[in-house]
């Protein structure tokens, strides 16, 4: 085997294998992160989920009206946490840990107005 055939194959393993860990059953998935939002009050219709990053974690944004989005990010065990809110062109970061579990319409205009 020529030296470069070995990288490339060492290279084609670890993509394959990064693939794999971020579609493994122990990161969650799309429809689970969904369901968590949805049974803490988010309507489903109005969230976009993407895949997970590179460190793992699910993002979803729901726009709440016009002037301010709600982002949350899941690693796919923890509960869900609010990210942040994105009004008016700028984010404004929740405190670590603030997680959407018993999230009622108050709290949403409450982070709107950044206020976590």
């Amino acid at each position: 085997m020529f030296p470069h055939t070995r990288l490339l194959t060492a290279a084609a393993i670890a993509a394959a294998a990064l693939t794999l860990s971020a579609c493994s059953p122990d990161g969650g998935s799309e429809e689970e992160f969904h369901q968590l939002l949805v049974e803490n009050g988010f309507p489903g219709e109005e969230l976009r989920i993407t895949p997970p990053d590179s460190q793992g974690f699910w993002w979803a944004t729901y726009d709440v009206n016009e002037d301010c989005q709600l982002q949350f990010k899941w690693n796919g065990e923890d509960p869900v946490m609010l990210y942040g809110a994105q009004t008016a062109g700028y984010l404004q970061e929740a405190p670590e840990e603030t997680y959407v579990k018993d999230f009622g319409a108050d709290d949403v205009q409450r982070a709107c107005e950044g206020k976590f």
